[in-house]
């Protein structure tokens, strides 16, 4: 894994409300999300924190952790997320575009994740 690589998975977790906390004693180092965890078999009330590791950081992998990403930008009111074969697209209210066809879905829709995210997080700078 390059470089580049693991500040995007970085860039996207951060998006997604995780944060990094660094081993301190008690628990090991990784992504963290604050809050209760639920899943189909198991509840665990914690409203702390609780650990995603980064190994699970996989949304250049795994499209079904991509398409959590992918609901969180649709619910934003007024963007337009298309995919198409193997291309996909975001379009934001003011027109911008952000689109790639590579050979994989999966490729292609991380791909736009990606560069909304760096755009929307530097209008939000503003």
């Amino acid at each position: 894994m390059t470089p580049e690589q693991i500040d995007e998975k970085a860039l996207i977790a951060e998006f997604m409300n995780l944060e990094y906390i660094p081993y301190n004693g008690d628990n090991n180092n990784g992504w963290w999300k604050r809050g209760t965890f639920k899943d189909g078999c198991c509840s665990i009330d914690n409203p702390d924190f609780i650990t995603i590791y980064t190994c699970w950081l996989n949304y250049d992998s795994d499209f079904n952790t991509l398409i959590e990403v992918v609901e969180k930008i649709n619910d934003f009111e007024d963007i337009e997320f298309k995919l198409v074969g193997s291309r996909a697209s975001i379009k934001t209210p003011e027109g911008k575009r952000f689109i790639s066809h590579t050979i994989s879905i999966l490729n292609s829709t991380y791909n736009v994740v990606v560069e909304f995210i760096k755009w929307y997080n530097l209008q939000n700078k503003k």
